[in-house]
């Protein structure tokens, strides 16, 4: 998508989405010095197959445990509990 977008002479850029912090900081700093939206692809690891049908023959079992260790959901967790933006919660 971003490929396509940069042809269209539109601001854009491709990231790790399992870890977006950087590139939202860039993007944000593009659109405030340029005052033009910002296109950003966050590019992810899905863990699950595409349906309940998918056996997932194509990955190992250890490629998907080593992806979830860089869950994004998790990273931001730790990220903003450990920065004291919020504090740790706890599951009900």
């Amino acid at each position: 998508m971003a490929e396509a977008k940069a042809e269209e002479q539109q601001p854009c850029s491709r990231c790790n989405g399992m870890d977006v912090r950087a590139a939202i900081e860039e993007a944000l700093r593009r659109a405030r010095e340029g005052r033009t939206p910002q296109l950003l692809e966050a590019v992810t690891y899905r863990f699950r197959g595409h349906s309940m049908a998918d056996p997932e023959e194509y990955r190992s079992k250890d490629e998907v445990e080593e992806w979830r260790r860089h869950d994004p959901i998790a990273t931001f967790q730790e990220r903003v509990t450990s920065e004291d933006v919020l504090s740790t919660f706890r599951e009900l």
